[in-house]
């Protein structure tokens, strides 16, 4: 490479590299950082003979670090630039960005010139002495260990081999000698029946014998059920008796034409079951109040005592308010038993009632103020 040497620029760029250069290497082993600049250095204070020989390179100014704003007009001349003491490698691309600002960009490159006699060859310079080794650089740290890989996919199985043709079969070996006779065997099972032969004709029938001697006469049996059932009503309107009283509501008619087995109303109220028996006993009730709100109760008496769990409650909301009460009980009786229906209200106006079509318009047959109808259903049990 060409040798550059006396011009201004060399002088702008060389003025830089002491500058910056000539001044870090004093402060990085004498003064603590960035206490020595431009303020604190005289002129003329560093030259070319205060910095060694090979001290700055282009490897240790930092790309733009040295500038034409940076140097002071005059600083450096060509007086003050030893003969090869920059190299143009040396000034790496601070001479170009210098020139590129001063001048303008570069212009193509012109063509090349013909070759010049070759000059007188100079005299062999002595070998300069050799460097201080540079101290070793800090160890780097270790890289992290990467990780295996994953494992592939298995192949697939490759096809079964095609089975090999047979070989020729060896050669027949010798005839043994003849084996020693085994011992006789077990005696087998016995063989299944054979089939069972065509049946015979059948024989002439024989004379009949004696009759027998008649059987024991049975035990009786029991007597058949006795169905008994009667009807009873009353044709007139009954209230109660007083303000939480127990009222027996009395029966004053019996249908004669379904009645049997049974009497009714000898003291007004109550039926007499004739037959030891279970009955089944229904009835039926118009209710009404001459008041509001009124809540009447109703429920069965065998032999005047009441019937546990047989009472019932029915709410009558006014005067003109009337309700139907209906439903049955099922009871053992014994011959001479009564039954009866009796009621009782805190409103001393609750009461069932008889409307008789003659006396009053209504569509129909005239309304009874209580039904009950009984029917036996089963003799007593056990």
């Amino acid at each position: 490479m060409e040798r550059i040497t006396g011009s201004a620029t060399i002088a702008i760029a060389a003025a830089a590299i002491f500058l910056s250069w000539g001044g870090a290497s004093f402060a990085a082993s004498q003064l603590p950082p960035n206490s020595v600049g431009p303020n604190q250095l005289r002129n003329e204070s560093v030259g070319a003979k205060k910095i060694r020989a090979g001290a700055i390179t282009r490897s240790k100014i930092r790309d733009r670090a040295v500038w034409r704003s940076k140097i002071a007009n005059g600083a450096i001349n060509s007086t003050k630039i030893q003969d090869t003491s920059i190299q143009l490698w040396d000034l790496g691309f601070s001479i170009f960005e210098y020139l590129d600002d001063e001048y303008g960009t570069t212009g193509p490159t012109g063509p090349t010139g013909p070759t010049g006699p070759a000059g007188v060859a100079g005299v062999d310079g002595t070998d300069g002495a050799t460097g201080p080794a540079g101290d070793d650089g800090a160890t780097g740290p270790q890289g992290i260990a990467g990780t295996d890989g994953s494992t592939g996919p298995t192949g697939a199985t490759g096809e079964a081999g095609v089975t090999g043709a047979e070989g020729p079969a060896g050669p027949t070996g010798p005839t043994g000698a003849p084996g020693t006779n085994g011992d006789d065997g077990a005696t087998g099972p016995i063989g299944p029946t054979g089939a069972t032969g065509p049946t015979g004709s059948t024989g002439a029938d024989g004379q009949d014998g004696a009759t027998g001697p008649t059987g024991a006469t049975g035990a009786t049996g029991e007597a058949g059920f006795a169905s008994y059932q009667g009807s009873f009503w009353s044709e007139t309107s009954q209230t109660v008796d007083g303000a939480n009283t127990t009222t027996p509501i009395d029966l004053s008619n019996t249908d004669t034409s379904v009645t049997s087995g049974m009497t009714c109303c000898t003291d007004g109220s109550e039926v007499t079951i004739l037959h030891d028996g279970i009955y089944d006993f229904q009835f039926s009730a118009q209710l009404g109040t001459d008041e509001n709100d009124t809540l009447i109760y109703l429920w069965p008496q065998v032999n005047d005592n009441d019937i546990p769990w047989a009472n019932s409650s029915v709410y009558l909301r006014n005067s003109s308010n009337r309700t139907i009460a209906a439903w049955n009980f099922v009871l053992p009786m014994q011959a001479g038993d009564t039954f009866e229906m009796v009621m009782a209200s805190a409103q001393t106006t609750a009461q069932v009632i008889a409307v008789n079509d003659g006396t009053t318009p209504i569509p129909g047959p005239s309304i009874p103020g209580i039904i009950i109808t009984a029917d036996k259903v089963s003799e007593l049990l056990p």
